[in-house]
């Protein structure tokens, strides 16, 4: 659908692309900056957005069901939501698991606190 040179004014016949007989609903600029995004590997662009989206507790965090949770993140009004969400909420729907969701900037924040009341003990200390 991305490759349809229709929106940008053009006829295609054998390959060929030709001035169409019909306007373009899509300006050249804007048809120009999407096959330029497209020319990336999605694996690369995928690896863009999760660095720009970082998951501290990736991998690490699992439910009373023993579901792991996934990191994820919406935007809304311009502002980044991140939170974790169960694979028991993704497979089965929202009441399928009774946590479900969790924001990932308290729950990052608890664990980081709880490790650095664990690293302050003299136990700990006197030991490094």
């Amino acid at each position: 659908m991305l490759n349809n040179r229709a929106y940008i004014g053009q006829a295609v016949h054998k390959g060929d692309s030709y001035p169409g007989e019909h306007d373009a609903i899509i300006d050249r600029e804007t048809w120009d900056r999407v096959h330029a995004i497209l020319t990336e590997s999605p694996r690369k662009r995928a690896a863009r957005t999760r660095a720009d989206t970082p998951a501290l507790l990736k991998g690490l965090l699992y439910g009373s069901d023993v579901a792991a949770f996934s990191p994820t993140h919406t935007r809304k009004g311009g502002k980044l939501y991140r939170y974790y969400v169960s694979q028991t909420v993704l497979k089965h729907g929202a009441g399928s698991c009774p946590v479900g969701r969790v924001p990932a900037g308290e729950i990052e924040a608890a664990v980081v606190n709880q490790l650095r009341a664990i690293f302050r003990q003299p136990e700990i200390v006197a030991g490094t």
